[in-house]
């Protein structure tokens, strides 16, 4: 927003610059190691799905420079692309797995920091604002393959941008030209970021100010080459049954697949709800964030309405338009009954990514509460903040436990990369097969694993 749309209430919640790097660097380092943390024990080492049969392969058969613009399923993953040529060049091989985890862990704390920079004068009460700044390392789904991968950064780019889009903008030069560099590099990611383009041609309307024309130009100039790379190089079909996706479908499956798993993250179990009671439990997973979202509309002020309808608005859009374009059979979830939920795909990453978006609705709602009640009625006002965001963070915490861990049953990369080697000297015309994930893996000619060993 504008400074102009920042009313003069919310001046009270801000910081003295040192103590806002202060709060931006602790915002980061609790970010790093809660997202350390939260992926599976003897995980970090294990190189996971696109980042090993996509990623990884094509940088070793085709060269860095000649990867870094490749397009991959009808679109561009800039930064993915970057951090594998860093992993590549400036680690050994053998700890490729571990390298692209951390830097992809890295890339998401700088997220969190993020977040907790653009929220000023939105999220006013200061524990709401971290709150809301950690919200992407906290949702539970994440941590099955979002969190701790190259493949999957274009979520946190998607929720970055939006923040970027609806923040103030009464900030130096230098941060201006930062931030549209920043949406520059997510939307080279993120191709589902041009959803949130909207939000800011619509801010041109109370805000034509030169900080908002340079986050339409980064946009714009992510947007071309994605657009070309999507004519270009289309995405392929998946070779599975097709049927048309409603809207119904869209809604039953962000509630199945995004709401339900915050509050359990055991998507088995969720299954076998689903399958005895039916979707209509899904009513309760909403509920929550159905009294968040009316609260922060009902007495927020407007630049914390917009940055909420913002949020779901993208979180529905992304996962709507990812069924769309890939319009299977599996993901027609209003069209399940009792059984067909058993082997339904609801822990997949599209929800887990939808999820972040919806979760910050409780720390707006929280700030809301502050902003409203502070004056009058400071402490309780305070309470019950703190109280709202002590239950949803506990209820949220309780379930990291619960969610299923794939990526544990994948050896682990510096093990199957030292055997391929060692085979590969001696059988220099053959090829190895390296797992990324159950039932998927990607094979390497010996030739170019030896030339990429240097043997």
């Amino acid at each position: 927003m504008s400074a102009r749309a920042v009313g003069s209430e919310s001046e009270r919640w801000r910081l003295a610059p040192h103590r806002e790097s202060a709060w931006v660097a602790g915002v980061f380092a609790v970010a790093l190691v809660l997202a350390w943390f939260r992926v599976p024990a003897g995980a970090h080492g294990v190189l996971w799905a696109e980042d090993g049969d996509t990623f990884l392969r094509e940088q070793i058969e085709l060269g860095s420079l000649a990867t870094l613009f490749h397009p991959y399923a009808g679109y561009q993953h800039f930064l993915p692309r970057v951090f594998t040529i860093v992993a590549a060049e400036l680690f050994p091989r053998d700890n490729f797995g571990v390298a692209v985890s951390f830097l992809s862990l890295l890339a998401t704390a700088l997220v969190c920091a993020g977040t907790f920079r653009l929220a000023r004068g939105i999220v006013t009460w200061l524990p709401a604002r971290v709150a809301v700044a950690l919200v992407p390392v906290f949702v539970p789904l994440i941590s099955r393959e979002v969190l701790g991968d190259l493949a999957n950064l274009h979520t946190y780019c998607l929720w970055l941008v939006v923040w970027i889009f609806v923040s103030r903008s009464d900030v130096s030069r230098a941060e201006r030209g930062f931030w549209a560099a920043v949406v520059l590099v997510c939307l080279l990611t993120e191709v589902q970021a041009i959803v949130a383009l909207p939000i800011l041609l619509l801010r041109l309307l109370w805000d034509r100010g030169k900080a908002v024309w340079l986050l339409l130009t980064g946009a714009l100039l992510g947007v071309l080459p994605q657009l070309v790379t999507w004519l270009l190089a289309p995405r392929p079909q998946f070779n599975a049954p097709h049927g048309p996706i409603s809207v119904a479908d869209v809604l039953v499956g962000w509630g199945a697949t995004a709401l339900l798993p915050v509050w359990s993250g055991d998507t088995e179990s969720n299954a076998v709800a689903l399958a005895s009671q039916g979707a209509g439990i899904l009513v309760l997973a909403f509920v929550p964030f159905a009294l968040a979202v009316g609260l922060v509309m009902a007495i927020g002020r407007r630049p914390e309405r917009v940055a909420l309808a913002a949020l779901l608005l993208v979180s529905a859009a992304a996962f709507g338009g990812t069924l769309l374009v890939n319009p299977l059979t599996i993901f027609q979830f209003a069209r399940f009954e009792g059984g067909d939920w058993l082997t339904a795909q609801i822990d997949i990453r599209y929800g887990a990514a939808a999820a972040i978006f919806a979760l910050a609705s409780f720390p707006l709602a929280a700030s809301a509460i502050v902003e409203r009640w502070g004056v009058r009625a400071p402490r309780a006002a305070r309470l019950a903040a703190a109280a709202l965001l002590l239950a949803v963070g506990a209820a949220v915490v309780s379930q990291w436990a619960t969610v299923p861990d794939d990526r544990r049953a994948v050896p682990a990369w510096s093990a199957q990369y030292r055997d391929a080697v060692a085979t590969c000297v001696g059988e220099p015309e053959g090829e190895r097969v390296f797992a990324v994930a159950p039932g998927k893996s990607f094979v390497l000619a010996c030739d170019d694993l030896l030339r990429d060993a240097g043997k």
